[in-house]
């Protein structure tokens, strides 16, 4: 027995017990589970399962807990990094069915799961601990950080209400110091047009094309330049650190 299967669990999710003996479950996650089945009257395993799950994802690195991804997420996460092999107890662990679970949580008491039918354009900050949307479980806080981090991506991305003009862009303000430039799938990356100044500005540190094809850090740096918010990908050599 490992130290962690020897966690303590308590008797309202001793259905846990499986999995912390198998080493996927701790401390942290079974006693979750165990405040919330005392707190919101939680009495069926695969709820305290999720809740105990969603604690998991988080405390690896997940925003949530894909219900029907877990077998395989765990499997990954808990494999020998040396040599791949997962561990017999992992294997062997039996989960619940997809549906049967999710359909567990829509069940659950209200005071334990909140069911969202899509991203709260304002934070919901309440007591319970969990929110389920689709097949992805959440823990409150993450949920809610999610769901931030897509407001403000969301209002980026909006056009802008204008282009920039020639005397919102000087020499100074592009060079090869704070041009950002990189990859880009789309030939006309941006629909938004430059004004004279900066298409000629640019012009002279990136041409639209470079040997008959078209610059790729052009566009890019087009991109950026035209928008509020601008995603630049691209392989090592592509310019992309030097030009930023």
């Amino acid at each position: 027995m490992t130290a962690v299967a020897r966690v303590r669990v308590p008797d309202e999710v001793a259905s846990l017990a499986p999995y912390v003996d198998a080493g996927v479950l701790g401390a942290a996650e079974v006693h979750l589970a165990a405040w919330a089945a005392r707190a919101g009257g939680v009495s069926d395993d695969n709820v305290a399962l999720a809740i105990a799950m969603a604690a998991w994802a988080a405390r690896h690195g997940h925003a949530c807990a894909v219900l029907g991804e877990l077998p395989d997420v765990v499997a990954r996460q808990l494999a020998n990094p040396f040599g791949g092999a997962i561990n017999d107890d992992v294997i062997d662990i039996s989960w619940p069915d997809p549906s049967a679970w999710l359909d567990a949580l829509r069940s659950a008491p209200d005071t334990v799961v909140r069911v969202a039918d899509g991203p709260d354009l304002v934070p919901v900050l309440d007591n319970r601990p969990l929110v389920v949307l689709g097949d992805r479980v959440y823990l409150q806080r993450h949920w809610a950080d999610e769901c931030a981090v897509a407001a403000a991506v969301r209002e980026l991305s909006a056009p802008a209400h204008d282009n920039l003009s020639d005397e919102d862009i000087s020499d100074e303000d592009i060079s090869n110091d704070n041009l950002s430039i990189g990859d880009t799938s789309d030939d006309n990356a941006s629909n938004n047009v430059l004004s004279d100044g900066a298409a000629t500005l640019l012009d002279n540190l990136l041409p639209a094309e470079v040997d008959g094809e078209p610059n790729r850090q052009r566009q890019a740096a087009d991109t950026v330049l035209a928008n509020r918010l601008a995603l630049i990908a691209g392989g090592p050599g592509t310019g992309k650190t030097y030009s930023v």
